[in-house]
């Protein structure tokens, strides 16, 4: 191997490094935003939650990120009184924590998932919601969770 085709492989090898570090990060500071847009909403700070939202880049999230990315903006719509249209965003959220078992994000979906319907005006559906989300919170220490966030 040559002089100049070991430097090239050292310099193929630190890019694709870099490339995986730069991944990884920007992963972090995703998470970084969710985490402070949560704070912003249980602040009540919910023009500031709706502005962080708008400016996070949705297309490079992963499946979890972008299961607490439709959590929190149903949430901070629903808060700031703007109603919904569609309940796929929630649905997403909801069908991702009951499958992977984060159980206090799982019964707050669930809160917000029987706002959305309620306000969809599917009555029926929004109360099987919050019965589901009281069903799984009783019992326990997240008995108060969902109403909490309301």
């Amino acid at each position: 191997m040559t002089y100049q085709s070991r430097k090239f492989s050292i310099f193929f090898a630190l890019l694709i490094i870099l490339n995986v570090v730069g991944c990884h990060h920007s992963g972090n500071g995703t998470d970084r935003s969710l985490a402070q847009v949560d704070s912003l909403l249980n602040e009540e700070e919910l023009q500031q939650a709706l502005e962080r939202l708008g400016k996070i880049d949705t297309m490079s999230m992963n499946e979890s990120q972008t299961a607490y990315y439709y959590l929190l903006l149903t949430q901070a719509k629903y808060k700031s009184f703007i109603t919904a249209t569609t309940d796929k965003e929630i649905n997403f959220a909801v069908n991702y924590y009951k499958n992977n078992g984060d159980k206090k994000r799982y019964i707050r979906a669930l809160v917000y998932q029987g706002g959305v319907n309620e306000e969809l005006g599917n009555l029926k559906k929004a109360v099987d919601c919050y019965h589901q989300a009281e069903s799984l919170a009783k019992n326990s220490d997240l008995y108060y969770l969902g109403y909490s966030k309301m």
